[in-house]
């Protein structure tokens, strides 16, 4: 039978393509919230040392490795891949995730790892389409606006759902060509560090990426790092200013921050009653309540109000029977709390709403074994008490009532974070003006909010900034550069020239046997030439040597530099009965031995040939 990732649990950090043991010496215990087991007691923890390797190994993977080599259709084909080996391996990884923060293996297996792999294939897609622009030569320059990866990149994720950001935080990195360094939480690292078994599968590079873990020191070296060019944190708002403070004082880093919520769910008394009931109760306990975006400030219109609680109050008692399955059970619908310190936090939230008044429903432990609460409900709470103004991350919703539009929008907007929000109602007017007012990254309509890979996700006031997802979320890991041309026109500066030395210009042209007498490697680079390329020969004054001709021999090259005002980039000459041999063995050494055609034409090229082109200044004089 094939080994799976479950075989071996892997445990150690992955770097440079190869899992080592943290120099550190330091190590954490995980422990499965569902029955208190140890799942292994020596993940290893990443200090100093073993980040500065990480960052090395990345940063050699950037700028001289196989990576910084490749192209964008190249990159895609690496992601794909991985992609493939994600689904391939989506109940190992879920299974991992699960006995390390209870989520339910069939919710990770069937919804969320999946998502992961479309973020895979979605950047994939992405990857040989990242374009810069250019500007016209009107003002005699030229402008070309590039495109460009900014480095090493660092993320650091979240306990919540621990494979979900593997793809929101890496793919787009990839796609844009950088390198990345991904931090696992300290409560939930165990489906990171077996990714890393995965990078190796599908054949990445060395020090394209690495996965380590461990706490806030291992966090606050990523963020004051200096070789890390950019750095994207999901957590809580008050560690993700900490976050901004490091980046900002060390090498001014990039920094997305997608910080804490505390969502609100409008719902208007002509909206779809069960459509409404289903996704505000059902969306709020996904994950038992422990996600950034859950609708945990519910506000229902007055004249529905009554109905609609003591439908969401049966929705939520329905669950509670069923709570305390094993999570790891395919058909366990919810899990318990992350862990002992989760639940803790979450219970002393319900006392301390407790304060005013008891709840209409739960707010106590549901058994004895695990870290289960029951899904609680507050009505009309006080504003100003801690578990209706606070994120809670937990099964606790408040419900609140309101008369008209206008009070709900300030109800949905009295708060400091600004995350996500829904809306629900039949009137498609009402609906795109109150979202227009909402103060919120992501305003859903008649639906729980899942993000979607092709649109942005981020979030308005203190819940962070910068998006993860869509092509701004690639953007997030592009540096912009401008690079401005100088040009000379040369065919016309050729002709001004001969015209101010008293020469005669005549157009003619020549094919190629023609231009084999110059030299047969110009008949090789240049297999057709256009007829229309200008050929300039200059007639002597009266009184100058009839056998003084000079041929001037204009021929577009095919380079990326070519612009439509400039036919020529290269001027090659050929002299005829007079003692030019010396320049023109110059000339073609300067187009031959230097190899011009397989780079881009340069400047330096270009003037001097420009220069050996005016020969005739120094020649023959009247006789």
């Amino acid at each position: 039978m094939a080994s799976t990732l479950l075989d071996s649990i892997e445990t150690r950090l992955f770097i440079n393509n190869e899992y080592v043991a943290a120099k550190s010496k330091e190590t954490i215990t995980v422990v499965n919230p569902f029955d208190d087991s140890v799942i292994s007691a020596e993940v290893h923890v990443a200090g100093e040392e073993d980040v500065n390797d990480a960052v090395k190994a990345a940063r050699a993977a950037f700028k001289t490795g196989l990576w910084s080599t490749y192209t964008g259709a190249q990159r895609a084909a690496y992601m794909h891949k991985l992609a493939d080996l994600i689904e391939k391996n989506a109940v190992e990884l879920a299974t991992l995730d699960t006995i390390s923060m209870g989520a339910p293996v069939g919710v990770l297996a069937g919804f969320i790892i999946p998502h992961v792999a479309s973020v895979f294939r979605y950047y994939a897609g992405w990857a040989d389409k990242i374009q810069g622009e250019s500007f016209g030569a009107e003002d005699g320059e030229y402008k070309i606006v590039r495109k460009e990866p900014l480095g090493v990149c660092a993320g650091i994720a979240p306990w919540n759902v621990p494979m979900l950001y593997i793809g929101w935080k890496i793919a787009a990195a990839l796609a844009a060509g950088n390198t990345y360094i991904f931090k696992a939480s300290e409560k939930a690292p165990l489906s990171a560090l077996a990714i890393g078994k995965l990078v190796v599968e599908a054949g990445f590079p060395p020090g394209v990426l690495q996965f380590i873990t461990g706490g806030p020191i291992t966090g606050s070296l990523l963020a004051s790092h200096m070789d890390i060019a950019k750095i994207s944190f999901t957590g809580s708002t008050a560690v993700g200013k900490i976050i901004q403070s490091l980046a900002t004082n060390s090498n001014m880093k990039r920094v997305t921050l997608e910080l804490g919520g505390k969502s609100p769910a409008v719902v208007f008394a002509d909206a779809d009653f069960e459509n409404a009931v289903g996704s505000t109760a059902d969306g709020f306990l996904v994950n038992s309540g422990q996600v950034c975006v859950a609708p945990s400030r519910l506000y229902i219109q007055e004249a529905i109000a009554p109905a609609f609680i003591e439908a969401v109050k049966s929705r939520f008692q329905a669950l509670t029977s069923t709570l305390g399955s094993d999570p790891r059970n395919m058909t366990t619908s919810h899990g318990p709390m992350a862990d002992k310190k989760q639940f803790d936090r979450v219970m002393s939230y319900i006392n301390i709403g407790k304060r005013d008044g008891d709840p209409l429903i739960g707010g106590t432990r549901k058994g004895d074994k695990g870290y289960f609460i029951e899904p609680t409900i507050f009505l009309d709470p006080d504003h100003n008490n801690p578990s209706y103004k606070e994120e809670i991350f937990g099964p606790v919703l408040n419900i609140v009532t309101f008369k008209t539009e206008e009070e709900a929008i300030a109800l949905a907007n009295d708060t400091n974070t600004g995350l996500s929000a829904a809306i629900y109602t039949n009137d498609l007017n009402r609906a795109l003006r109150v979202s227009a007012q909402i103060e919120s990254g992501t305003v859903s309509i008649n639906k729980p909010h899942f993000p979607n890979v092709q649109v942005p996700f981020g979030g308005f006031k203190q819940s962070g900034s910068g998006q993860e997802l869509g092509q701004y979320g690639l953007e997030s890991f592009l540096q912009t550069k401008t690079v401005i041309i100088k040009y000379h026109d040369i065919a016309t500066e050729s002709l001004n020239r001969a015209q101010r030395l008293g020469l005669r210009p005549l157009k003619w042209t020549m094919d190629l046997d023609t231009l084999s007498l110059i030299d047969p490697k110009i008949r090789n680079s240049h297999k057709s030439v256009s007829q229309k390329d200008m050929t300039l020969s200059c007639m002597p004054k009266s009184g100058v040597n009839q056998s003084f001709t000079a041929r001037f021999f204009c021929f577009v090259l095919n380079s990326t530099l070519a612009v439509s005002t400039i036919p020529t980039n290269c001027i090659s000459i050929m002299v005829e009965n007079i003692n030019f041999e010396a320049k023109r063995k110059l000339l073609l050494n300067i187009l031959w031995e230097s190899d011009p055609f397989s780079k881009e034409p340069s400047d330096y090229l270009v003037n001097i040939l420009y220069d050996i082109a005016f020969y005739h200044e120094e020649v023959n004089t009247p006789q």
